[in-house]
């Protein structure tokens, strides 16, 4: 599992692996166990043709899964078949038109298989998604007594209000 110390790693891609299998209708039982055995790998990468075979999976059950098109469309990129990543990286974003990511590496992906146009007008939706994002993450002084911020709460973004220093006096 990605994220996790190696010695949980092995026990926790076993679970994945047996409830991916125990429900082979879940997109995301087939993606999580995808994400684990991709990214919870050593440094050496290996064969990723499960992995590639597990994220197909969980897209075709789920047609609206953005992430998992996203993931895929990096998958592929990263092994170099760009003109496949981009498929799955245009799904990510016909779903998800907020999804950064996803318009960085069609970006990449366009800037390598020659198309500067289309790498450009990605790249564009990057920038602006990404500067609206950071817009909303950072604190803002609403008076001179409480900063409000957001911070992540789930799904979504809570506005979250802190009192100043100068209020405790």
């Amino acid at each position: 599992m990605y994220g996790v110390a190696p010695a949980l790693g092995a026990e926790i891609n076993d679970r994945l692996a047996r409830f991916a299998k125990a429900h082979p209708r879940n997109a995301l039982a087939q993606f999580h166990y995808a994400m684990s055995l991709w990214k919870g790998q050593p440094a050496a990468p290996g064969d990723l043709r499960p992995v590639e075979a597990l994220l197909r999976r969980a897209v075709a059950l789920d047609r609206s899964f953005a992430k998992g098109f996203l993931q895929l469309g990096i998958l592929l990129s990263d092994q170099q078949r760009y003109r496949e990543a981009i498929q799955e990286l245009r799904s990510a974003t016909r779903l998800e038109p907020d999804l950064a990511q996803a318009h960085y590496r069609l970006s990449q992906a366009y800037q390598r298989t020659g198309q500067k146009a289309l790498a450009a007008k990605e790249l564009e939706i990057f920038e602006r998604l990404s500067a609206r994002t950071s817009r909303n993450n950072y604190p803002t002084l609403s008076n001179p007594s409480v900063i409000s911020m957001y911070v992540p709460h789930g799904s979504v973004m809570k506005a979250m209000a802190i009192p100043s220093a100068g209020t405790f006096l």
